[in-house]
């Protein structure tokens, strides 16, 4: 059960992966400990979703706010610096 959820959970960060990246109104509006996130919104699931740019793995994040969408990238940034530096 839990490889189907992991398996279901990448099918969708990848979905949003996509959908960040085709769109052409993309802007890089967060920035945090040198990384920047970008932002757009996602009509069909009324919410906003992003990612952390300019790295190789495809981290997403998302929320109902800006705020919300802010934290979650801090958040994000956090744990890939913590995953880097384990390595």
């Amino acid at each position: 059960m839990e490889v189907m959820e992991r398996e279901l959970k990448e099918e969708e960060n990848k979905r949003l992966v996509d959908f960040v990246d085709a769109r052409a109104d993309k802007r890089k509006v967060f920035y945090y400990k040198g990384f920047y996130g970008s932002l757009v919104a996602d009509v069909e699931s009324d919410r906003l979703v992003g990612k952390v740019e300019g790295i190789d793995e495809d981290i997403v994040y998302g929320g109902k706010t800006v705020k919300e969408c802010e934290q979650r990238f801090r958040e994000a940034v956090c744990n890939y610096r913590m995953t880097e530096l384990a390595q």
